[in-house]
C-alpha cells in the first residue's frame, strides 16, 4: 500500500504535557513528512496548561483534534477515548512525553503493509529504569502468560499499530469497564508483528505512572481476564483446612500424651486458624469480582469530555 493512499491516526494521551506538546509537533512533522496524518490529543484531566497549548496547536494544524476530560479518568480510559475518535486506516498509540520515539512509526507501518493487523513494540531499558521496575515488570508478564494470556512479553507498553479492524473491534465489542488493552489485544490474535526500541529520554516533567498505578493496572489485568485468582483462594482454603488438621492432631497429642493443655484454648485456635484464614482470604477476592461485576451493572461511561476541537458528529 503507498504512503500516499491511508490515512495515519496518532493518538497521544496526555496528562499535564504542556511543555512537551510543542516539541512533540515537531518531531511528528520532521520524521512523518509525506504522510496523511491525523493527530488525536486525548487531555486526561491535566492541572497545568495542556488543554491551552492544545488549542492552540488545534488552530494552526487542521490535522490536529483534541478531547479535554471532565476530569482523571486514567491512562487507559485516555486511550479508549483516542481509539473511538481516530479516523485513519490505522492508528499509532504513543504517549505524549516523546519517551516513545515517532521515529519509530515508519517501521510499525512497514509491518502494517506487509500484512500485521497488530504490530507492538517492546522497549529496550540500557538500565533506564530501575532495577525494582524491571523485575516487577518481567514477573508480571509471565504470571500473565502463566495464567493464560499469551503474548505479553517483558517491555510491552502502550506504544503500538493497529489496523482498522482492530480498531473496530475494541470499539465496538469489547466493552469492559475494567481497561487493559495491551490484554485485550493479546485475547484478540490476529496477525501481530515486534518492533524493539529504545525509548529517549523525557524532555520535560516527571512520569505518571508510580507504584499504585502499576500495582492498579497489574491487578485490573489479572482479574479482567481469568477466573483463576477464584480457584487459587479455594486451594488456599484447602491448604489452612489441611493446616487445620494437623494442628488438630498435634493438639490431641499434647493433650492425651502431656496433659499440658490450657482448657478452651485449643478449640479455640482450630477455629481460628481453620476458618477465618479461609474464609477472609477467599472473601477477599471473591469480592474483587463481585466489584467488578458491580461496576460493569452501573454501565458507567469510561470518560465523561468537557471540551471538543471537533463537532461529535
Amino acid at each position: 500500500m503507498n504512503k500516499q493512499r491511508f490515512l495515519l491516526s496518532l493518538i497521544f494521551p496526555c496528562y499535564n504535557e504542556e511543555k512537551n506538546l510543542d516539541p512533540l509537533l515537531e518531531a511528528v512533522c520532521a520524521e512523518l513528512e509525506g504522510f496523511e496524518l491525523e493527530l488525536v490529543f486525548v487531555d486526561d484531566g491535566s492541572i497545568d496548561e495542556t488543554l491551552g497549548v492544545l488549542r492552540k496547536i488545534a488552530a494552526r494544524d487542521s490535522r490536529v483534534k483534541y478531547v479535554s476530560f471532565s476530569r482523571n479518568f486514567g491512562h487507559q480510559a485516555a486511550l479508549r477515548c483516542g481509539l473511538e475518535i481516530c479516523q485513519g486506516d490505522c492508528c499509532v498509540v504513543l504517549d505524549a512525553d516523546l519517551q516513545h520515539p515517532v521515529r519509530v512509526v515508519k517501521t510499525l507501518v512497514e509491518h502494517w503493509e506487509q500484512g500485521s493487523k497488530i504490530v507492538r513494540t517492546i522497549r529496550l531499558d540500557k538500565g533506564a529504569e530501575s532495577l525494582f521496575k524491571r523485575q516487577t515488570s518481567r514477573w508480571f508478564y509471565e504470571l500473565m502468560n502463566r495464567l493464560g494470556l499469551r503474548g505479553l512479553k517483558p517491555g510491552m507498553a502502550d506504544f503500538y499499530l493497529l489496523d482498522r479492524e482492530i480498531i473496530d473491534i475494541l470499539k465496538e465489542r469489547m466493552k469492559e469497564s475494567g481497561l487493559f488493552l495491551r490484554g485485550m489485544l493479546a485475547w484478540i490474535g490476529f496477525e501481530a508483528a515486534e518492533v524493539t526500541y529504545i525509548p529517549d529520554k523525557r524532555l520535560h516533567g516527571l512520569s505518571k505512572y508510580n507504584l499504585v498505578s502499576m500495582l492498579r493496572l497489574a491487578f485490573t489485568g489479572i482479574t479482567a481476564f481469568t477466573t483463576i485468582p477464584l480457584v487459587i483462594s479455594g486451594a488456599l482454603g484447602a491448604f489452612f483446612l489441611v493446616l487445620c488438621g494437623i494442628y488438630m492432631l498435634y493438639v490431641l497429642y499434647v493433650h492425651f500424651v502431656t496433659g499440658s493443655t490450657v482448657p478452651g484454648w485449643s478449640s479455640l485456635m482450630i477455629v481460628t486458624l481453620g476458618c477465618n484464614g479461609a474464609t477472609l482470604i477467599s472473601l477477599a477476592i471473591l469480592g474483587q469480582y463481585i466489584g467488578l461485576a458491580y461496576l460493569e451493572g452501573k454501565g458507567r461511561p469510561h470518560y465523561l469530555v468537557k471540551e471538543r476541537s471537533f463537532s461529535q458528529d
